[in-house]
């Protein structure tokens, strides 16, 4: 475990209990992005209450009114974008000094390229004409699939600050009692999750970023319904082939593929690196072979 218990407690808080944006500024954001003049044109049920809050939106649930589908509402929280850009322009400061002063040429890791990236990922997820479209994709993708689930989207009642979609009851992966009921098959569960992994990395290229339990729910029969796809990670073939060889040179045991493969997958320069990872990846394995 790489963090305290009691920080993790906290971090825990932050997937979906951020202080609400009161009622009345919901309301009038929903029907600005709408252009509607009452909330009730659209929704004949819209609960003040949100049931999660997370940093950049907040997600209520409602009922459409002219045909009474359950729906959640996510709206983007005002003035976000302006807090996050100046947010970004400290972390880019302190990259750039970080980059100046101990940035190694040699050296894969660059400060500034790794903030660069994370920079375009969130300013993306700001965006929810973006995630609606990707939404599209992976119930595409994932339809016929067995007890993989991906909320429907409206797209009429969607803007670049407002996406409505299908509300999915369920519980969190890490409800406690979840599992305990044996109603529900852990194993599968997990296993079921991996093969979703895969199929996103390995056959589609695109991926769920950002899985930790405020996104995942599990339903009675042991489904798995994927949320928030703000976070969407994408690999060209040669990202996947290197994936590819890491797993195959893992799985055979073989340390000096599965060292090219990551040195080149994390664009690294040099050959040293390469046989770094390679007595790297031995030792871990023979370490977890002793604790098995």
């Amino acid at each position: 475990m790489l963090f305290r218990s009691d920080y993790l407690d906290e971090l825990r808080e932050l997937q979906d209990h951020v202080r609400p944006v009161p009622k009345d500024i919901i309301h009038s954001l929903i029907c600005h992005e709408l252009e509607i003049a009452s909330i009730e044109d659209i929704f004949s049920k819209f609960e003040v209450v949100p049931i999660a809050t997370a940093s950049i939106a907040q997600v209520h649930r409602a009922v459409l009114r002219d045909t009474d589908e359950q729906v959640i509402v996510k709206v983007q929280r005002p003035g976000i974008r302006l807090t996050i850009e100046q947010d970004l322009d400290v972390l880019s400061y302190l990259a750039s000094l970080l980059q100046d002063h101990f940035g190694d040429p040699e050296d894969p890791a660059n400060w500034s390229e790794f903030l660069e990236e994370f920079i375009r990922n969130i300013l993306r997820e700001l965006d929810f004409r973006r995630e609606l479209r990707l939404m599209i994709r992976f119930h595409a993708m994932f339809e016929g699939v067995p007890k993989v689930k991906i909320p429907e989207v409206y797209p009429q009642f969607s803007t670049g600050k407002v996406l409505v979609q299908e509300f999915i009851e369920g519980k969190k992966v890490d409800e406690p009692n979840v599992f305990l009921s044996g109603e529900i098959d852990s194993c599968e569960v997990g296993e079921r999750l991996i093969q979703a992994f895969f199929k996103q990395v390995f056959r589609e290229g695109v991926f769920h970023g950002d899985p930790h339990p405020g996104n995942l729910r599990i339903l009675s029969d042991g489904s798995i319904v994927f949320l928030d796809f703000g976070m969407v990670g994408q690999l060209d073939n040669p990202s996947m082939t290197h994936l590819c060889r890491i797993f195959w040179g893992a799985g055979r045991g073989d340390y000096a593929l599965v060292a090219r493969s990551v040195n080149k997958l994390c664009k690294g320069r040099s050959e040293e690196h390469t046989s770094e990872l390679q007595s790297q990846f031995r030792i871990s394995y023979a370490v977890f072979c002793l604790k098995k």
